[in-house]
């Protein structure tokens, strides 16, 4: 089933014109299946490289609350950004692991306190697999994922590029 629906949303509070989005559903609606968080943050170039340096070193903090799948960076396209996914069973499995992260004394001062201050913006998706798609996990390095820092062309519409 392929379904399209149509939603205004409001940026910047009642002063702007509501901005029209548009999602495509190709199916029902899954409910307790397996899913995938795309996030996509937007560095300061000039922090760049110390918010992958930091990321490196602090990512086994985040990695103890959930399974990331992959993380890239980009060095063509849309620049100054990091993309990464984490899998969760549920939506419950989410809740309880922001919830855990929240509470996190070492995961906000050793990463969040510092990493936050380096980007200009944060977005994520919900996603789910295809039927035919081939998930790998990343490679491991001493029980942890390794990050790979990928060359990348995305090509990325003005009003979703960092600025």
């Amino acid at each position: 089933m392929l379904r399209l629906t149509s939603c205004f949303l409001k940026r910047g509070g009642a002063a702007r014109a509501a901005q029209p989005c548009v999602r495509l559903s190709t199916g029902p609606q899954r409910e307790h299946k397996t899913f995938y968080e795309f996030r996509t943050y937007c560095l300061r170039p000039d922090q760049n490289a110390s918010f992958l340096k930091l990321t490196n070193e602090k990512i086994h903090l985040r990695t103890s609350h959930s399974q990331l799948i992959g993380y890239w960076s980009v060095e063509y396209g849309g620049l100054n950004q990091v993309f990464h996914i984490w899998e969760y069973e549920s939506y419950a499995q989410r809740a309880a692991v922001r919830a855990a992260l929240a509470q996190d004394d070492t995961w906000i001062s050793e990463y969040i306190s510092k990493a936050t201050p380096m980007m200009t913006s944060q977005d994520n998706e919900v996603t789910y697999l295809v039927p035919w798609s081939n998930l790998q996990r990343a490679p491991q390095e001493n029980g942890n994922p390794r990050l790979l820092m990928s060359v990348t062309q995305r090509t990325v519409s003005p009003a979703s590029s960092c600025q």
